[in-house]
């Protein structure tokens, strides 16, 4: 009987001894599976926070065409950094070729020649008065000149701060919006 009886206490004592150990593995087990999860949250959170920096310190370079604010009858041609990082190394290129300014083709000024070496955010650059409005249309309307020249395309070709490539920037421009100023 006091052999039987040491066998229960073993087995009641083993039992007792398993079911720590069991909810200590449970325990463990849940604490790494909380600890992956908060380790790929932080992950997470870190990638968006580069994404965030990174588009917060991104040059936007585009082009447009402005009134000049002493005559309205000139308009000129406006490159401007609208993101907030420092743009680099800013080339252009004008299709079609062979749009005329007031003194040459577009392509052909110093500035669509050798580009900008550097726009800072929130920065413009513009030229002087490209293009006499009523001259350029009545040239138009009396068939020495196509309406076609009225239409062209700037592609904008920059680098970011780290000097890395920016997608090109393509501006759409119709100088025929002011035709009836």
């Amino acid at each position: 009987m006091l052999i039987q009886h040491s066998n229960e206490s073993g087995y009641i004592q083993a039992v007792l001894t398993a079911i720590p150990n069991f909810v200590l593995v449970i325990v463990t087990f849940s604490y790494v599976l909380l600890t992956n999860k908060l380790v790929k949250t932080n992950q997470d959170l870190l990638i968006t926070n580069q994404e965030m920096l990174k588009a917060q310190t991104q040059p936007a370079v585009i082009a447009y065409i402005e009134l000049d604010t002493k005559d309205i009858k000139f308009a000129r041609l406006v490159i401007e950094n609208i993101g907030l990082g420092i743009a680099r190394n800013i080339h252009f290129t004008v299709v079609p070729l062979g749009i005329p300014t007031l003194e040459k083709s577009l392509d052909e000024l110093s500035i669509i020649l050798k580009g900008l070496p550097i726009l800072g955010s929130k920065q413009k650059f513009c030229t002087t008065s490209l293009w006499y409005l009523p001259e350029l249309f009545d040239d138009i309307r009396m068939g020495v000149k196509n309406r076609d020249i009225l239409i062209f395309q700037i592609t904008i070709n920059y680098q970011n701060s780290m000097c890395e490539n920016m997608k090109p920037e393509y501006c759409d421009i119709n100088l025929g919006i002011w035709e009836d100023l």
